[in-house]
């Protein structure tokens, strides 16, 4: 521990890392699933560029997905995923990008403040975080970032599989 933060405050610093590391992973598995879909099945077709921010990219995945190889049971299941995904990111985008206003030294909480863009000037957005807070969100980015994984696999299988037929259909 340093000589200038408390060990509650260590934790409550660490879990900012972890909510920052969780959210890559999350990141990642998006990049890698709408890279095989913009390569290999058809996303390139309609879209020109590969989306860089996290709303551009959940747009394009919702957009892929009337495209896709999706079931209708599973069609649900996928925007709500989406639907997580923003939430979740509304979440972590405050606690990364959230102002302390407020901390009292050794308590592992703080009040933070968030400037929010509007037509008319710029609103506020208070939060309040603490260590459980904000590693249950790193805990939820974690398990978001599982099921995005497991779409990006299931992905490079169907592309994996498009492009044998593309082999077979070119000989």
């Amino acid at each position: 521990m340093g000589e200038f933060t408390s060990p509650e405050d260590e934790k409550f610093f660490g879990a900012i890392g972890r909510l920052t590391i969780s959210w890559s992973h999350l990141e990642l598995g998006l990049d890698v699933g709408i890279y095989l879909i913009h390569r290999y099945l058809g996303g390139k077709d309609r879209e020109k560029e590969l989306p860089r921010a996290l709303s551009r990219k959940l747009k394009y995945f919702k957009r892929a997905l009337e495209h896709l190889p999706v079931s209708e049971q599973n069609l649900p299941r996928y925007k709500s995923l989406i639907t997580d995904i923003q939430n979740a990111s509304d979440t972590r985008h405050d606690i990364i990008h959230g102002a302390v206003v407020s901390h009292e030294e050794g308590s592992g909480e703080a009040k933070l403040v968030r400037l929010i863009y509007k037509d008319s000037g710029w609103d506020t957005k208070p939060i309040d975080a603490s260590t459980v807070s904000i590693l249950q969100a790193a805990r939820d980015a974690e398990e978001l970032a599982t099921i995005v994984f497991q779409i990006a696999q299931a992905l490079a299988v169907v592309a994996h599989q498009s492009t044998k037929s593309g082999d077979e259909q070119t000989q």
